[in-house]
């Protein structure tokens, strides 16, 4: 019956354009993890709405550091590698993407790549980016990275990021 109904929640996130697996081997599913390229509205939804929803609400970005930030951010590129099963992803990833939201970055600046336990995507997504931890939040500039913010942020959110783009924003392109 376990089998079964691992092929059935298979198949039915993986008609979604997500496969579901179960949390660990040995654990009963409760809740799928989303594993590869998804679109952060896919965060919004089911299970992960209860932990995204509430971490996006409550958060309060520094708009008066974000502010005159704004004009910065052309050229600017991010990727993020988080695991849904993770509780360090849980909270950093709703609180980032307040921050985005409010610096109005567009969705296609954006890629957001889930990874399994073992950081690895169906797709080996994660290859070449050297994620040692999740999220792991990379900041490009012209298709260069320029910085990242792993797994819990060195001052604030807003401080890192900020930090990263405005230390390289007079950077010129390869």
């Amino acid at each position: 019956m376990r089998i079964l109904n691992f092929f059935l929640l298979t198949s039915l996130f993986w008609s979604c354009g997500h496969l579901a697996v179960p949390h660990g081997s040995n654990e009963q599913v409760s809740e799928p993890i989303l594993w590869g390229l998804i679109e952060v509205g896919d965060l919004q939804v089911g299970a992960y709405g209860r932990w995204y929803h509430p971490g996006y609400a409550d958060y309060e970005p520094d708009t008066t550091a974000l502010m005159p930030f704004k004009e910065h951010l052309e050229g600017v590129t991010i990727t993020v590698f988080l695991g849904t099963w993770c509780g360090d992803s849980r909270r950093e990833v709703p609180r980032f993407q307040r921050i985005l939201d409010y610096l109005e970055v567009l969705d296609e600046q954006v890629t957001y790549v889930c990874l399994n336990r073992q950081k690895v995507g169906p797709g080996s997504e994660e290859a070449g980016h050297d994620i040692q931890r999740v999220p792991t939040m990379i900041v490009y500039l012209r298709g260069a990275e320029i910085g990242r913010i792993v797994e819990t942020p060195a001052t604030t959110l807003e401080q890192d990021l900020i930090g990263i783009v405005g230390g390289n924003r007079d950077r010129q392109a390869p």
